[in-house]
């Protein structure tokens, strides 16, 4: 619970009486929230006047961030950088522009035991009614990592850098792509795994080197996403310690003065942690753990919420557990590799105390998505929790 503070307004008082559940509209395509922005009626939260809180030697006033989140572009990241949130990570984008799945891209999820990999249930029930978005703090997403054309998120991006304020850092999240006619095979005539996992590779450090040009210094290579399933090396690189060293390090070699991180799934063991860590050899500034579980969501008659899709993205109270313990393997990790290493936890992250469970697992800055599109005030409330 968060208390009151003497001269500050209440998380409450904030909100709107009429404020939808959720900030992004599921009834509309993701251009179409990206182009609304956030479904916010009530008031803003003064920001902290002091930064008493640090990442990669940057001092930041909350130790709470918004992840690369469903929607992205300026009107979104400027409204979480008012509200207080100390990072603020901008949409995964692409090197090439990229369609969003098709409709619908969210769904409310029911409750459920904590899982992991042993322990998953074979389906849970979906629901797309808002009445539903006080009981069923899960969420299901597949958007397949859309993307505007290089040049358009670039120049939006350093629009978006000119709403930063003190004391606080705005990221940019990049994924890798392969085209539908890969350049290994127009050229070559080859399209084999490895020469797809190395385009793919090369792809994400194109995207990470247009980013930095246009202005970011910290950046998250997202090579985890269950949504995306065109190539295993595009949504599941994390799972290739080799060709995440490389990519880290290609880029540190054009970039060594921005700092690089990797978003992550869940790891299956604390040494393909390490060995994943290892791999970039010194040249990764952080780790971000986790990204969405996978899971089969349905509707009552038991079929896929989103056609097509039998698997989507899973985040929520249920996959807490998960998440802190692959922050505490990375934190292990750190300190048997003898490394200088960033890590933001994430992953069911619901009231304050979550969040602290993550900075007592070894994370350093706690990184919220699901929360922050059902409460925005969420930097806020934290704020008020440990005054």
């Amino acid at each position: 619970m968060t208390r009151e503070v003497i001269g500050l307004p209440s998380a409450e008082s904030l909100r709107h009486p009429n404020q939808p559940p959720l900030l992004y509209q599921m009834d509309r395509s993701w251009i179409a929230n990206v182009y609304a922005g956030p479904q916010w009626l009530g008031d803003y939260p003064p920001l902290p006047k002091n930064k008493d809180y640090s990442f990669l030697g940057k001092r930041i006033i909350s130790p709470i961030e918004c992840a690369a989140g469903p929607a992205g572009g300026r009107k979104w990241t400027a409204f979480a950088l008012r509200m207080g949130f100390g990072i603020v990570n901008q949409k995964t984008m692409r090197t090439i522009a990229w369609e969003a799945n098709q409709l619908p891209n969210i769904t409310l999820v029911e409750e459920t035991d904590l899982v992991d990999e042993q322990n998953m249930p074979d389906h849970l029930l979906g629901s797309f009614d808002l009445k539903d978005a006080g009981r069923y703090l899960n969420m299901g997403n597949s958007f397949g990592n859309p993307s505007f054309p290089v040049i358009d998120w670039t120049n939006d991006f350093r629009q978006q850098l000119k709403d930063v304020g003190d004391g606080q850092i705005l990221a940019m999240s990049v994924t890798p792509s392969i085209r539908d006619n890969p350049l290994c095979k127009e050229l070559f005539g080859r399209d084999s795994e490895v020469d797809l996992a190395i385009e793919a590779a090369n792809d994400l450090v194109h995207g990470a080197v247009a980013a930095a040009v246009a202005g970011a210094t910290m950046e998250e290579m997202n090579v985890s996403c269950n949504n995306v399933v065109q190539h295993p090396q595009e949504g599941q690189m994390y799972m290739n310690a080799p060709l995440v060293g490389y990519a880290v390090r290609s880029f540190k070699e054009i970039s060594p003065g921005v700092d690089i991180g990797i978003k992550c799934g869940p790891f299956r063991s604390a040494d393909q942690t390490t060995r994943t860590i290892d791999a970039c050899q010194g040249e990764l500034n952080f780790i971000s753990l986790i990204n969405t579980f996978p899971a089969r969501v349905v509707n009552p008659e038991g079929v896929a919420v989103m056609p097509g899709r039998e698997q989507i993205g899973f985040s929520g109270p249920a996959i807490q557990d998960v998440a802190l313990r692959n922050v505490e393997w990375a934190a292990k990790a750190r300190d048997s590799l003898g490394i200088s290493l960033g890590i933001k936890g994430g992953g069911g992250v619901n009231t304050p105390e979550d969040v602290d469970r993550f900075i007592n697992a070894g994370a350093d800055v706690v990184f919220v998505a699901n929360r922050f599109l059902r409460d925005p005030l969420f930097a806020y409330e934290y704020y008020l929790y440990k005054h």
